[in-house]
Order: structure tokens, then sequence, then C-alpha cells
């Protein structure tokens, strides 16, 4: 590079000159036009944003606690004596609605354990949760995907969300749906206690084999009320609900025993059972059906299972 007297002139010459300060004006106006679109996209893109957000909220019933408690329930015939004799189920209707007082201490915390175990601390819509499953669906390239859904949620599938919800629906209505759902879940939260959102929950989840909620899946499963029913048998009835049909314990006992022993192990992980009570409940396995077909837990000895068919 030429650094003489005439070198130097020639380039405060060429930095003087006309065309070169145009350029620059040029350059520097089409950087600021460049960054105002930029900024009055993105002014545009929120706006709209919160529109839609604030269209879908609009648009999203309003709901009281009293709605979520399943209406369609089993007609039972009763004799004089007050004996059950008879009961007549409609479809969608093979339901028992039992209180708080009637439930077991075990039944609840074993469904909060094996689908929900910050149920009682977070505000309707588990964070911590979703980021789990964001970050497997990326970790496995977008192929295996993890069920991020509170209790809360579930039951507002079960009860609010169940006419809105079609195979056909676009991707749209799917999203527009689930920040609905989601919305609801933190408002339900807000106006409800905790411990009615779980009863209601297990009153409405399906149980497979045409039983809706924890009384008549007791029922069917073991011949008996709810409220007679052991840790181990509270454990077979809350993993089924996951995948009513892929984890029914008369169709596969197996799958259900392996997800019943991660039910057991979460309990005694978050301390809502003693170690003394995971040993007996872990020891209790099931047998061949009796010829009634109610399901028996009964222990073994080494924890092993054995052959119980009559």
């Amino acid at each position: 590079m030429n650094y003489g007297k005439k070198g130097v002139r020639e380039r405060q010459k060429a930095l003087n000159s006309k065309s070169a300060k145009w350029g620059r004006k040029l350059a520097l106006t089409l950087l600021k036009i460049f960054l105002i679109a930029c900024v009055s996209l993105g002014i545009i893109g929120a706006a709209t944003c919160i529109g839609a957000f604030k269209g879908i909220i609009a648009s999203t019933p309003k709901i009281e606690i009293a709605a979520l408690v399943p209406s369609g329930q089993a007609s039972i015939v009763y004799d004089n004596a007050g004996n059950e004799i008879d009961r007549f189920v409609g479809s969608n209707a093979n339901r028992t609605v039992v209180t708080m007082d009637q439930v077991p201490d075990y039944l609840g915390k074993a469904f909060v354990a094996i689908e929900d175990e910050r149920f009682y601390t977070h505000n309707g819509i588990d964070v911590k949760g979703l980021f789990r499953a964001g970050y497997q669906f990326i970790k496995t390239k977008f192929q295996e995907t993890q069920g991020a859904s509170t209790i809360t949620q579930q039951l507002l599938k079960n009860a609010i969300f169940v006419d809105w919800t079609s195979e056909g629906d676009n991707y749209i209505k799917k999203i527009k749906r689930k920040f609905q759902e989601q919305y609801l879940a933190i408002e339900v939260t807000k106006n409800t206690e905790k411990d009615q959102v779980l009863l209601a929950y297990m009153n409405t989840i399906n149980c497979g084999q045409n039983t809706l909620g924890i009384e008549a899946a007791s029922l069917r499963y073991f011949g008996k009320s709810c409220s007679e029913l052991t840790l181990s048998e509270c454990a077979v009835i809350a993993c089924i609900t996951n995948n009513p049909s892929g984890y029914n314990p008369i169709r596969f006992p197996e799958k259900n025993a392996r997800r019943r022993e991660d039910c057991l192990n979460k309990m005694l992980e978050l301390q809502f059972i003693t170690q003394a009570e995971y040993d007996e409940a872990m020891a209790m396995v099931e047998p061949e059906f009796l010829d009634d077909d109610y399901l028996v837990l009964m222990a073994t000895p080494n924890n092993k299972k054995e052959d119980f068919s009559l």
C-alpha cells in the first residue's frame, strides 16, 4: 500500500468524493429501514399472537368443579333389605361415584405418584414436566414423546374436552385446544381444592373393560368396594388409566405388574409409604383368575410368583 504523500492525498480525495458519501448514506439508510422493518414485524407478530391468544381464551368455556363431576352412572337395583340384586350399565355409564371418605389414602397417592408427582405443588401445569418431555422429544430426534399432562389436565380431557377432540382436526385446532386446556387447568387450580380435583379425576377415569372411575374398577377387578382395597390393589388400579387397554390387569397382567412396581417405587421415593409397607405390597402377586373372574393378590414366599390356578 502506498503511504507516501501522493497515496495519502488520493485516499483523502476518494473518501471525500460525492459518490463515496452517497454510497455510505445509502447503506446507512438501508440498514435503518431493515432495522425498522424487523422491529415492526416483531411488534405486528407479537400483537397478532396476543390477539390470537385472547381470542382462544375468550372462546374457552367457563366451568366450575360441578361441571367436572361425571353424570353417567350405573343403575343399581336393591331388595327390601338394601342388598344389591342387579346392576344396569349403559354405554359410557358404568360408573359409581364415591366420596373422599370412601377412597383409601393409598389410592389417591398411587395416582399422584404414577401420573403427576408434583400435583400438590404445581398450578395446574407441570412446567418441569413440559421441559422434560420437550427435551426427550428433541433428544430422540422427534421420535419419542412423553406425557406431560397433569391430573388436572387429564380430568379436563375426560370431562370437558371429550366432544371437542377429533382425529380429523387440523394442527391449528389441536394447538388451540391445548392452550384452552392449560388455561382451564390454571383456573381450576385457582378456585378448587386439590383433593376435590383428585376425587373428580378418580371418579371420571377410564379403567378399561367399560369401567369408569375407581369404584367400578374395584368392583370389576377385585369384586369389592374401593374402600377395601389394599396398597398393592390400589397400585394395580392406578396403573391402568395411562393405557386402559395395554395395562388391563386381566388381559395383560405382566404389563400391569411391571407398572405396578414402578408405581410402588415412586410412592416409596416420594415417602407416601414406608419401607415396610412397600415390602409387603411388593410381596403380593396376582394368581390365575378365580372362577368368578376376580383378581386376587396373594403373598408368595421369596417374592416369587406361583401357580394359583384352581
